[in-house]
């Protein structure tokens, strides 16, 4: 066998192709690459597969799979996060730019005073955040595409399960990567220190960082080539920038431009963030949010619509992968 032959025998308890994936990301692919031949490694994979699964198989959308989908799930889930822990060009590059921008943006800004270029910081902060996990984000599935098809099509894992495992980790990051965003640029920016104001500006950084994770992934199912794919990141973010609401209030924008202005989530992420900073921060602040025309009462909504928009997503990136990986409609 494969892994036998180079001295890493496949635990007991361990799925083969899971096994490799960790085994080359350790300890590098050179070591490797004279092993054996490349079918004779597939057809290890593919036997050795077989030789640890017991279970009775499943049924799941017309397939027959060996292991539920749930435990596919957990698989897939941790297979990627370990990928994503372990690989120099996934955690460290979102982390590292995610700092520095931070600290960038909060010194640009800092002891600012309380005026409408301050909301320019909480804008920036927002767009940081959702544009650096996607950029991140966009590669993911572009680059493993050929080995997703074929756990596919040998009735490894279903579409359900991997599309669920990738949506899961792109919202952990998201969550994750805004705690130290938000704390370093807004502590530096000098805003309210009260924890719900903190708390608000975190929440809709991150809530609108996640409805463009799932975007990006959506985008890698969409393009052919991890080029293709990050070559729409910067009209994307442009997009932001210009619809928040911030560069041009809302009222300033003609008919025709305002559902794309109400079809970002941008938008609502800033409004909750700039009341949540500014609310408490006397004429000043009320003054910066009666020209924008943001009101603390509209909080609720725009949670509703962020959360709407994040699920819409979701929904219509698992449609798009039965579609792309599967060429049916149900998968």
């Amino acid at each position: 066998a494969f892994l036998r032959g180079g001295g890493a025998e496949v635990p007991s308890n361990e799925n083969p192709a899971d096994y490799v994936m960790v085994v080359l990301i350790s300890e590098g692919s050179e070591k490797w690459a004279g092993v054996h031949k490349t079918k004779e490694k597939e057809a290890a994979l593919s036997v050795g597969y077989g030789e640890q699964v017991s279970q009775e198989e499943l049924k799941v959308g017309g397939r027959t799979y060996q292991l539920s989908e749930l435990m596919q799930f957990v698989i897939l889930l941790r297979r990627i996060a370990y990928i994503y822990m372990a690989s120099e060009d996934q955690f460290p590059e979102i982390l590292i730019p995610s700092c520095m921008v931070s600290m960038l943006i909060g010194g640009a800004f800092h002891n600012f005073g309380i005026n409408l270029f301050l909301s320019g910081s909480i804008l920036m902060g927002l767009v940081a955040h959702a544009m650096i996990i996607l950029n991140g984000i966009v590669l993911n599935i572009p680059t493993e595409r050929q080995l997703v098809l074929r756990e596919f099509r040998n009735g490894t894992y279903s579409v359900r399960a991997y599309w669920s495992a990738r949506a899961t980790l792109s919202l952990v990051i998201s969550f994750f990567h805004g705690i130290p965003m938000v704390c370093i640029w807004y502590s530096l920016v000098g805003l309210s220190p009260r924890f719900m104001s903190i708390f608000h500006v975190w929440m809709s950084s991150t809530l609108n960082a996640a409805i463009f994770s799932i975007l990006a992934l959506v985008i890698g199912l969409l393009c052919e080539t991890p080029l293709a794919s990050a070559q729409l990141c910067e009209p994307i973010g442009n997009f932001m920038i210009l619809f928040s609401g911030q560069i041009i209030a809302k009222r300033f924008f003609k008919v025709y431009i305002l559902p794309a202005v109400y079809g970002l989530p941008i938008g609502y992420a800033f409004e909750i963030a700039v009341t949540a900073a500014l609310e408490h921060k006397g004429e000043d602040g009320d003054y910066v949010l009666s020209y924008y025309e943001l009101h603390p009462g509209d909080r609720p909504w725009d949670y509703f619509v962020l959360t709407a928009m994040l699920v819409m997503w979701v929904g219509i990136g698992y449609y798009v992968a039965l579609s792309k990986i599967t060429g049916q409609d149900s998968g």
